[in-house]
């Protein structure tokens, strides 16, 4: 999804926002209160390279009247991956590997299974839009049970990413292909690609050494939720957004998958959480 589709939700938002402002006396038969919360879910990294781990931070809910609300979201995130097939330096057979980190893998046949770890702090506005409460506003409907809502953001994040790509002496991997037991019959398999997974990760030494230097710290994410409220002042639910990386390319070490082959490809994640919030 382009950068464009953000701003065009974003639009949307606050286009709710002034229809439902106009219209006050006819929606806010509550007043909005405020929410404070904790989150805490599994974190997927989408890209070259498949990852996950986990998440976890606090949320304060901002309202604007019943239907629209802000949300200011504190976020850290955490994912490992590796990878079952192998990615050459481009001096041997125009492999993907340019960046000069990966000289150490300059003319080694056997190339390196790419094996890193990400870590990002993020801070961001959430424009949240409730699809429940509009429903049973225009019914009439007192029904509050629970609430579905979608949701748009835009933040700025810190953002780390280390590779294991030397041995405990500080070399180069080798033989990785043999050792690893990799063919194309296998990657082909789950079973194939999770067993040469479990070897590289006997032969790693799982230090992530080397970090890989990008720039970029913007963010912008899109998804949904489901709310339950357990009690008048608190509130469980579910959430699953997408988190786009605007022009990187390297969140989990690889951008190319040949020298030949330099299209660039934003980056995602896929964030899918528990929270509690309690209205204050």
């Amino acid at each position: 999804m382009k950068p464009f589709v953000f701003s065009f939700l974003i639009s949307v938002f606050f286009i709710f926002d002034v229809y439902c402002q106009d219209t006050t006396s006819k929606i806010d038969e509550k007043k909005p209160i405020f929410g404070l919360g904790v989150h805490r879910g599994y974190f997927a990294v989408d890209g070259d390279i498949e990852g996950g781990g986990f998440g976890a931070g606090i949320r304060f809910q901002i309202p604007v009247n019943t239907i629209f609300s802000l949300r200011a979201n504190t976020l850290v995130n955490t994912a490992t991956g590796i990878s079952y097939q192998p990615w050459h330096h481009s001096s041997v057979g125009n492999g993907g590997l340019i960046e000069t980190v990966y000289e150490p893998y300059k003319n080694n046949q056997e190339g390196w299974f790419p094996s890193y770890n990400f870590l990002q702090v993020t801070i961001e506005m959430e424009g949240i839009f409730s699809i429940m409460k509009t429903i049973t506003k225009v019914l009439d409907s007192k029904f509050d049970f629970f609430d579905l809502y979608i949701l748009g953001s835009y933040g700025f994040s810190a953002k780390q990413t280390k590779v294991d790509l030397l041995d405990q002496n500080g070399l180069p991997y080798t033989n990785l292909i043999t050792r690893s037991g990799f063919s194309l019959e296998k990657a082909d398999t789950r079973s194939g690609r999770n067993e040469i997974k479990k070897n590289l990760m006997s032969i790693y030494d799982n230090d992530y050494e080397t970090e890989i230097k990008y720039k970029g710290i913007s963010t912008y994410s899109y998804g949904a939720g489901l709310l339950f409220n357990v009690h008048k002042r608190v509130a469980l639910g579910l959430e699953q957004k997408i988190i786009v990386y605007p022009g990187v390319d390297y969140i989990d070490g690889i951008r190319f998958r040949t020298s030949f082959d330099q299209t660039l490809n934003s980056d995602k994640a896929i964030y899918t959480n528990l929270f509690i919030i309690v209205k204050i």
